[in-house]
């Protein structure tokens, strides 16, 4: 478990009014809320107003309250290994409190380079032109602590092209591409890994505006409002499409999409080299891979015949179910 947990879901407390017996406790103002599942205890000093007594008196009370659940936002982007066929979709939740502690941090590293592009970053080209190499490698590790300290889970699915292709049921409205079927298991992998932390939150999820698969992306997406058994699934709170400018946490998507499209390239497939260090020092936690945090999966063979055959019954089901309602209306 990260050394940091209990910041994950940091937020600023107002004033919270609580009855208490026959008076009243008031709140002050405190930086921390400390959440695990949905109770939250908070120490912090309060004032009790007594009416048996003339003058109010300071405490310090450690008060156990109901809380409601975090909104936290997710990032993803995607990766593609041309020659291999690898394709990744990949991307970090965040706190409210640590997206922006996020964007500060890397507005500091990235800023003079106006962000940054992992493929830019890796073969110094692009806005990183120029630096010299032991430079690259200091943005790289830095980007990785930063990501370290600052996210709260990490999601990623990917499979092969090639192999994905041939059992798409693209005659389902929406499962045209790879991208879909990847982008409703990342999300679903996301929901499960914050329902197995005991939490109950809800994710507001943030896509690229303009890359490649945003138009795929959108008419998925969509798909959730109509479908409340899909929405709860992925614990969905709201989704949106934004510019990488516009959102620097897209950047560290692009950061592990990357990443994690390249080892499944050279070391898993070709297995022409190991794990590259950047990647992990990214998903590991006291040397070892920390399944709290990072949530992978990789599609292929047998578990992927038997999903999309899911998918595909799933489609018969929904069309079955036009074609009836278009003879009960006719």
């Amino acid at each position: 478990m990260r050394d940091d947990k209990q910041s994950r879901y940091d937020e600023q407390i107002t004033t919270l009014t609580l009855k208490a017996g026959a008076g009243i406790v008031f709140l002050a103002r405190h930086p921390r809320l400390r959440c695990f599942g949905t109770a939250a205890t908070v120490s912090l000093f309060s004032t009790w107003v007594d009416p048996t007594q003339d003058e109010a008196t300071w405490h310090l009370r450690t008060i156990t309250f109901e809380a409601a659940f975090v909104i936290l936002k997710a990032f993803f982007d995607t990766s593609t290994r041309v020659k291999s066929g690898i394709f990744c979709i990949a991307g970090y939740a965040f706190s409210k409190l640590q997206l922006q502690k996020f964007d500060a941090d890397w507005t500091r590293l990235f800023g003079k380079y106006r962000g940054c592009h992992m493929k830019e970053l890796v073969h110094c080209e692009g806005r990183f032109r120029g630096i010299e190499r032991a430079e690259a490698d200091r943005l790289l590790k830095e980007a990785v602590r930063i990501l370290r300290k600052r996210t709260s889970y990490g999601a990623v699915v990917s499979c092969n092209l090639n192999e994905m292709h041939s059992l798409l049921p693209r005659w389902i409205h929406g499962f045209e591409h790879a991208y879909p079927v990847c982008c409703h298991l990342v999300m679903a992998t996301l929901a499960n890994a914050i329902t197995e932390s005991g939490e109950a939150h809800r994710v507001d999820y943030v896509f690229e505006e303009g890359d490649a698969y945003s138009g795929c992306a959108r008419d998925f997406m969509e798909n959730t409002y109509d479908c409340p058994e899909l929405k709860e699934s992925y614990r969905h709170a709201s989704h949106a499409f934004l510019e990488k400018s516009d959102a620097l946490a897209l950047q560290a998507a692009d950061l592990l999409a990357w990443e994690w499209a390249k080892f499944m390239d050279e070391s898993m497939y070709q297995r022409v080299r190991p794990m590259r260090l950047s990647l992990a020092n990214l998903m590991n936690r006291h040397d070892t891979f920390d399944p709290t945090i990072y949530k992978v999966a990789h599609l292929q063979g047998e578990s992927l015949r038997r999903f999309m055959q899911q998918v595909h019954g799933l489609g018969l089901l929904e069309l079955r179910e036009r074609q009836g309602a278009k003879r009960s209306a006719a």
